[in-house]
């Protein structure tokens, strides 16, 4: 293999590798981990690092995806085959990532909708609550005797 053509094939290893460590720290994240700040801030940290080395590596790799028939032109054929191999692991693995981040995103919605739910539903208890107290210094009693 050529080296200019050993080099892409480096990077788009490098780059599906880093796809796929963030994938793991997903499929690893605890369910319950999204309501812990101190773990979510962690995970975000290293989703973040990861998202510089392919930022890094895209510098380089961004190029050649953008003119990718004519790279393969100007590369020998017989290196052609691996070179598309490792682009479709790259764009699969990458497709699995934002499958997987979609469904998070919506379960991480779907418990903030909940959350929610139950803390306007606290909320409204205790208002409710609240007119049935004895106040008897208010002169503005609703559901009391403003004898006692």
């Amino acid at each position: 293999m050529t080296k200019n053509a050993q080099e892409v094939l480096g990077w788009i290893q490098s780059q599906t590798q880093a796809y796929r460590r963030m994938a793991e720290l997903g499929r690893n994240e605890d369910p319950e981990a999204s309501m812990d700040g101190e773990r979510l801030i962690e995970l975000v940290t290293q989703k973040s690092q990861i998202l510089t080395q392919v930022d890094e590596i895209e510098i380089h790799l961004g190029p050649i995806k953008q003119n990718w028939g004519g790279f393969l032109d100007s590369i020998d054929p017989a290196h052609h085959d691996s070179l598309r191999e490792a682009m479709e692991t790259l764009r699969s693995t990458l497709r699995e990532l934002v499958e997987q981040e979609l469904g998070q995103q919506t379960e991480l919605k779907e418990k903030m909708n909940s959350v929610s739910g139950h803390i306007k539903q606290t909320i409204q208890g205790q208002k409710a609550g609240k007119a049935y107290q004895s106040r008897p210094q208010s002169p503005n009693n609703r559901f009391m005797d403003k004898k006692g």
